[in-house]
């Protein structure tokens, strides 16, 4: 028996594009050779054989997703939308219930190669329509964090980042305070430019997950399991004035708001080059950024979101559901019971295979030293997916609430209490309509 994949793939370029699923063959690749191993062990075991579709171009995914749906096809048995992309499609039926029956006795998402902090922050209403865990590594690939130059921190004379982290130390005023020591007028023309030194990079997105780093969120749930808009409280408030001041720092260079960034292909190599070469003490990234950053010689570190202040709990950091896939059973799958068997051991056998190649062989051995790999424990740790995010396109102005221009303005003025009074209302209505689809679903 055959079990198709549909997941994305060239659409979402070389740093999202999924890589996890499928392996023709062995190539001694690192991740390739964990992936075709997994799968082996899998085909052999369940007599199956596993195989991918993957996208090339943009809207692909989604339109073989539908076309799929719509004609009651049975092309895909097992699907990786995006996350955000998956919660429009589960309000309309698209998806089995991870914990429902019709998965049942076969997938049991309580191991520990599922994502226990995705299981619990992504139910609405005791519902679970998809997910990620061992099997998947663009969820930790899309997990936002901190990197810094360490020689710079050498040079300027600055406290540790990593005895800040586990002192509690390693605040959003600590941050801006090395960041001012450090930002100065260095390529020899008058004026501040990108060529410059910032003590920290930030692009305009990075400012949601500072504020969900600081143990905040943008959407909690209540008794029932059911979402409530947690953003408009006084805590969160005082928070985002405290955030805000940073996109207008003279400290902070806003990544996306650069507009020459040759030689390199994007502004995101450009801020990586400028991490390399000690133009950024700090930069806020994707996990798949250190990537690029790795193939430099250079000392860097990697540390997480910092907290609000020195009494908050412990740190956090966000998953961006943005271009995290989700995995799931379509209902157009006449033996989901099948799927959910292959997941189950899917997840098992990427113990030992995929999750350790990636996180012990590739994340601590290979990009990062001794230090940043207790860094990468805490972040794994701490990390956190909001409804607000994963939710967010399709509850008014939710998922941009915290971008410039908006709630935030780029000369760091805090517009967030109007933006969102303006936006409130539309934004709790389309919420309870999502409760409304959910409960209605059979």
């Amino acid at each position: 028996q055959e079990i198709v994949f549909l997941v994305g793939g060239l659409e979402f370029g070389e740093r999202y594009g999924s890589k996890e699923i499928f392996a023709p063959e062995l190539n001694d690749e690192l991740i390739n050779d964990a992936v075709y191993n997994r799968n082996a062990l899998v085909e052999e075991y369940h007599g199956i054989k596993i195989d991918e579709v993957s996208t090339t171009t943009a809207g692909e995914l989604i339109s073989k997703l539908t076309t799929q749906q719509v004609a009651s096809l049975d092309s895909y048995q097992i699907v990786l939308p995006i996350m955000n992309d998956a919660a429009g499609y589960a309000i309309q039926d698209y998806f089995y219930d991870l914990l429902g029956e019709d998965v049942e006795p076969y997938l049991d998402l309580s191991y520990e190669w599922w994502d226990q902090k995705a299981n619990t922050d992504l139910t609405i209403g005791g519902r679970l329509f998809f997910t990620t865990g061992y099997m998947s590594i663009l969820d930790n690939e899309c997990t936002h964090c901190f990197v810094f130059n360490n020689g710079l921190i050498t040079e300027v004379g600055l406290e540790s980042p990593y005895e800040l982290v586990k002192n509690k130390q390693w605040t959003l005023d600590k941050m801006m305070t090395m960041a001012k020591d450090v930002t100065k007028d260095s390529d020899g023309v008058g004026g501040m430019s990108s060529n410059d030194t910032y003590g920290a990079w930030i692009n305009s997105g990075m400012f949601r997950s500072i504020f969900l780093g600081t143990g905040r969120r943008l959407i909690t749930k209540d008794e029932d399991d059911l979402p409530v808009l947690a953003v408009d409280s006084e805590d969160a408030k005082n928070i985002v004035s405290k955030i805000a001041p940073i996109a207008g720092s003279d400290d902070v260079l806003i990544i996306d708001q650069i507009t020459s960034f040759s030689p390199f292909a994007d502004v995101w190599a450009f801020a990586t080059d400028a991490v390399a070469n000690k133009r950024a003490l700090f930069r806020a990234i994707a996990l798949t950024d250190i990537t690029e950053l790795s193939v430099y010689d250079c000392d860097y570190g990697v540390l997480p979101a910092p907290l609000a202040d020195t009494n908050q709990d412990r740190y956090y950091c966000a998953v961006s559901t943005v271009l995290t896939p989700g995995i799931a059973i379509p209902t157009t799958n006449p033996d989901p019971k099948t799927a959910a068997l292959v997941l189950a051991a899917m997840g098992e056998a990427s113990k030992d295979t995929l999750n350790y190649s990636y996180y012990e062989v590739l994340l601590k051995l290979r990009k990062a030293n001794e230090k940043s790999a207790e860094m990468l424990d805490i972040i794994f740790e701490n990390r956190v997916y909001d409804l607000g995010i994963v939710f967010g396109s399709s509850w008014g102005n939710l998922l941009v609430l915290f971008d410039i221009g908006n709630g935030i303005s780029a000369n760091g003025d805090n517009n967030f209490e109007s933006y969102l009074g303006q936006n409130k209302e539309s934004i709790v209505a389309a919420i309870q309509k999502t409760v409304d689809a959910f409960e209605a679903l059979p």
